[in-house]
């Protein structure tokens, strides 16, 4: 099994960012492993995965947020669930 390197479209600006922000993850990973031998966040569950990207962004010297809630008009629900 070999290695895919994800590219995105070039034409963006996130994916011009991502082999700045990936090449942080193995120092977060060592973090967490010097905190906790037998404890990988991407392996755990999905919020600890984001963090561990949002934490890699932040030493990547970018601002990542991990939540973030949007208000829609009154009436108005999530796009998907309205099947648009």
């Amino acid at each position: 099994m070999g290695v895919t390197i994800l590219t995105g479209d070039k034409r963006t600006k996130e994916a011009k960012h991502w082999p700045t922000w990936l090449s942080k993850v193995p120092e977060v990973r060592r973090r967490f492993h010097t905190w906790s031998d037998d404890f990988d966040p991407f392996h755990y569950n999905e919020t600890s995965s984001v963090a561990a990207l949002a934490n890699a962004a932040t030493l990547a010297g970018f601002v990542a947020q991990t939540e973030y809630v949007l208000e829609y008009p009154s009436g108005e629900g999530r796009m998907m669930l309205a099947g648009a």
